[in-house]
C-alpha cells in the first residue's frame, strides 16, 4: 500500500504542472486582448481594420492588476490578412477570445457581409456571443471618442446591449444568431445601429434602432420608434412602455408598463394568396398619467383600446412599408417553408396580407388610484 503512494504522489505532481495554465504572470503580460473590432473598407476595396485593445500588466508581489488601452489599425485584401497584419505592429500576441462587439461600417456593410463573417465564423479565437453592430458615419469620429473614453468601446456596447433588451423599441444580433438565420428562409436579419451624437458637453455612441440586412448586405435602416412595432410582432417585447392617449385630457399621455408580452404566429395559404396573422397579447400596469384620469373601469377600457388600436396600425403600416421596398422583415417566406415544404409559391411577398390581433390587458396600477 505504501508502495503504491509513493508511486501515486509523484504522477500527481507532473499532472498539476502539465494541466497548469501558466507558471506564473508571464503569459498574461505578454497577450493584449481586443475588447471590440471595427471593419471598414477604403476605395480600393482593401479592408481596414481598427481595434480597441487592452494591454494587461500583473504583478504577483505587489498583487496589483493594471492595464493599458492601445489602439490598433492594419489593413488587407481579407480580413484574415487584416488581422495577421495587425500582429506586425505588436511585439505581443493580440488575442480576440474577449472580443465583445463586432462593428462593422455603413460602407463595409453595402460591399458585403459574407466578405468577413466567414473567418469571424471560422477562426476559433472569436466569440460567436459578439454583438453585431452597424456604424453610420465618420471612422475617425467613433475611433478618436473610444481612445478618449475611459470605458473600453466593447465593454461599453455590450453592458448597453444587455441592459437595452428589456426595452421593447432596441433590436439586438449576436454572431451566431446572424450565421444562423442568414440561411433561413428570406435570410433577412436585423442588426443593432450605431451613431455618434452630440450631447450635452461631449459626443456619445447611441444606439439609433436597427440595421437591415438582406442578401448579406445593409438594405435600409429601421428608425428606433418603428424598432416597438418589429418587436412585438417578433414576439421580442418582455418588458417596456406603451404610450396612449389619456382618455381623460385627450391632449395628454398615459404610459403602461408591459409586464408580459406573447406574440404567436400563424400562416394560411389559400390559391395563391398567403394570410400573415400575429395574435399579440400584452399584460401591463398603469406606469404614468399626463394631466387628470379617473380610473374607472371605463376609462381603463378605453387605455386598452387605445393601446390595440395602436399596436394594430403600426404594425400593418410597418409590414405594408417594407413589403413595398420587397423587404421580407417578418421572413414569411420561412414560415411557408415550415407549414407548406412542397408548395412552390412566386412573389411570396407580394401575395402577403397581414392581420394583427391584438389584445391589451391592464391588471392594476400603481398605488394611487386616479391622477389629478
Amino acid at each position: 500500500m505504501a508502495r503504491k503512494k509513493s508511486c501515486f504522489i509523484p504522477l500527481l505532481i507532473v499532472i498539476c504542472i502539465l494541466f497548469s495554465a501558466c507558471y506564473n504572470y508571464k503569459d498574461i503580460n505578454r497577450v493584449i486582448f481586443v475588447t471590440s473590432m471595427l471593419i471598414d473598407v477604403d476605395e480600393n476595396d482593401n479592408i481596414v481594420l481598427y481595434t480597441d485593445t487592452l494591454k494587461p500588466y500583473r504583478n504577483a508581489s505587489e498583487s496589483s492588476e493594471k492595464g493599458m488601452r492601445v489602439m490598433y489599425k492594419s489593413e488587407g485584401k481579407s480580413l484574415f490578412e487584416a488581422v495577421r497584419n495587425m500582429n506586425l505592429t505588436s511585439s505581443y500576441v493580440i488575442n480576440y477570445s474577449q472580443n465583445k462587439a463586432v462593428i462593422f461600417s455603413e460602407r463595409a456593410a453595402e460591399k458585403g457581409l459574407q466578405n468577413y463573417i466567414d473567418f469571424l465564423n471560422r477562426d476559433q479565437e472569436f466569440n460567436v456571443r459578439s454583438f453585431l453592430f452597424i456604424y453610420y458615419g465618420d471612422i475617425k469620429r467613433i475611433m478618436k471618442l473610444a481612445a478618449n473614453n475611459e470605458e473600453y468601446m466593447g465593454s461599453f456596447l455590450n453592458e448597453i446591449v444587455n441592459k437595452m433588451q428589456t426595452s421593447p423599441r432596441t433590436v439586438h444580433l449576436n454572431l451566431n444568431d446572424y450565421i444562423v438565420n442568414r440561411n433561413i428562409g428570406s435570410g433577412v436579419t436585423i442588426m443593432s445601429a450605431l451613431e455618434v451624437r452630440k450631447e450635452v458637453l461631449e459626443d456619445k455612441i447611441k444606439l439609433v434602432g436597427g440595421a437591415i440586412i438582406k442578401d448579406e448586405k445593409l438594405s435600409g435602416k429601421l428608425f428606433l420608434p418603428l424598432g416597438l412595432s418589429y418587436n412585438l410582432l417578433t414576439n421580442k417585447v418582455k418588458k417596456g412602455t406603451l404610450e396612449v392617449i389619456n382618455p381623460g385630457d385627450k391632449e395628454k399621455l398615459a404610459t403602461l408598463e408591459i409586464l408580459k408580452g406573447n406574440t404567436k404566429t400563424k400562416i394560411e395559404y389559400n390559391k395563391g394568396k398567403i394570410q400573415l396573422i400575429k395574435n399579440i397579447k400584452i399584460h401591463a400596469s398603469l406606469g404614468e398619467v399626463q394631466g387628470n384620469m379617473n380610473l374607472t373601469k371605463e376609462n381603463v377600457h378605453m387605455l386598452e383600446k387605445s393601446a390595440k388600436d395602436n399596436i394594430e396600425k403600426y404594425g400593418v403600416l410597418l409590414f405594408e412599408e417594407y413589403k413595398n421596398k420587397d423587404i421580407d422583415l417578418f421572413n414569411v417566406s420561412r414560415e411557408i417553408e415550415k407549414k407548406y415544404p412542397h408548395v412552390k409559391i412566386e412573389d411570396i411577398l407580394k401575395n402577403t396580407v397581414i392581420s394583427i390581433n391584438a389584445e391589451v390587458k391592464i391588471e392594476g396600477s400603481s398605488r394611487i388610484q386616479n391622477a389629478e
